[in-house]
């Protein structure tokens, strides 16, 4: 199984310019899979991280440009610590 957490933002993501649109007052993350850092490889710094999130919590890009720094950082410890775990966090399978 996937791991998955979900975040409560600080604040709403709304497209400022459209109101009418989707408000999004926390975000679901999942694993990525093989596919989805595939489509984000070559992308630098916080553009892959963006691409990730888009992907694994179907939140579309233009949204996420809005996160929070503190969010932003919530999420890449979050990912990092799924996609690159230690030893204490690696699961049983792989030790």
């Amino acid at each position: 199984m996937l791991d998955e957490t979900t975040i409560d933002l600080k604040n709403p993501l709304t497209l400022k310019d459209n109101p009418s649109t989707e408000t999004y007052t926390q975000i679901t993350l999942r694993e990525p899979t093989f596919e989805q850092l595939i489509k984000a490889e070559g992308k630098p710094g916080y553009e892959w991280t963006m691409a990730i999130v888009s992907a694994v919590s179907g939140i579309p890009a233009p949204y996420l440009k809005q996160l929070a720094a503190g969010d932003v950082r919530v999420i890449d410890r979050w990912l990092t610590k799924v996609m690159f775990p230690t030893d204490e966090t690696e699961p049983a399978d792989v030790k």
